[in-house]
């Protein structure tokens, strides 16, 4: 758990607060997005973390130590970084860029080519194809796999992800994200990612906070940040397709009617979501679809029961803030 107590940080010759009494706490094993214009503070919040920076007045705590006592060095060597444009040191190999921290840590030869190998098939790349080569013989897309599985070699419990695919071209970014998110819930650590693209804050996050000139606007579910915004700020920052981004987080099987037969031929996999079965019915002209899983129906989806669905879940959110 990490918890930011009373934190404000002030520039030397800044006329405003870059963060201004900024309190919140990010529990264990989710993944959080920081978001909001730029200049918001959402960077310099992490920076503070990792201890790259020093705040002006307030606490952090990490898993209940007050980091201020911390060892800077011996901090950050138990917080995973992956920044945007990755930061691989280009003299090195992959497995030596992988091995960094755990070297540092005293981890002998044999388990360190033993983490090292691990994390390339998590990654999804392979051991003997790319372990010996540089950072300059990898794409894009490589190369951030290769970021994160440096991030993670000491098995760190903390995350930290500026901008991550943000240098990514973006029909490989979509799949990374996919990818990456599946990655980090089957590690369970605590994620904070800093973004400027809302979808991939709501696709990535398992809560999002919104800041606005160092003050925290909005955290919540990106469900109940699309569905039930907390002031104009955050409304006008979402935008009005928020009723699509709601779709495009809701799985399908939310929403069917289960059902072991059926008689719709447009068929639709239950891991899909909500807009994706909008566009499905949209191009094939039809009210109705047949979820299927492992190839079997499990149910029916249609069109009323889709906005039906998002109506219903909007104002369930809007009653528990409510309550």
């Amino acid at each position: 758990m990490i918890t930011l107590e009373n934190i404000s940080k002030i520039y030397p010759g800044s006329p405003r607060k870059a963060l201004d009494d900024l309190s919140m706490t990010f529990e264990e094993g989710t993944t959080t997005a920081l978001i909001g214009p730029s200049g918001c503070g959402k960077t310099t919040t992490m920076r503070l973390i990792n201890r790259l920076e020093q705040p002006t007045s307030g606490r952090i705590w990490v898993n209940g130590r007050d980091i201020a006592t911390e060892d800077p060095v011996m901090l950050r060597r138990h917080i995973g970084y992956v920044i945007q444009n990755v930061g691989l040191f280009p003299h090195m190999t992959v497995a030596d860029n992988i091995a960094t921290v755990p070297r540092l840590l005293g981890w002998n030869a044999s388990r360190i080519q033993a983490r090292v190998e691990e994390l390339l098939e998590l990654v999804g790349l392979d051991a003997g194809q790319h372990s010996h080569r540089f950072p300059a013989a990898l794409s894009g897309g490589q190369r951030q796999r290769v970021g994160v599985a440096r991030a993670l070699a000491a098995d760190p419990p903390v995350m930290l992800m500026d901008e991550p695919f943000g240098a990514i071209d973006p029909l490989v970014r979509g799949r990374l994200q996919t990818e990456f998110k599946q990655i980090l819930q089957r590690v369970k650590k605590t994620v904070i990612i800093v973004t400027h693209d809302l979808d991939e804050a709501i696709k990535m996050g398992d809560r999002i906070a919104i800041m606005r000139e160092g003050k925290l606007c909005q955290y919540a579910p990106p469900a109940e940040v699309l569905s039930s915004p907390a002031d104009a700020f955050v409304a006008s920052f979402v935008g009005s397709d928020a009723t699509l981004k709601l779709l495009a987080i809701t799985p399908v099987k939310q929403a069917m009617e289960p059902a072991l037969t059926t008689h719709h031929p447009h068929q639709l996999e239950a891991s899909a979501t909500l807009k994706d079965a909008l566009a499905l019915m949209l191009s094939r002209r039809t009210d109705s679809l047949t979820v299927i899983e492992n190839s079997a129906p499990v149910g029916v989806l249609t069109r009323e029961q889709l906005f039906a669905h998002v109506q219903s879940d909007t104002a369930h959110v809007i009653n528990e803030r409510n309550v």
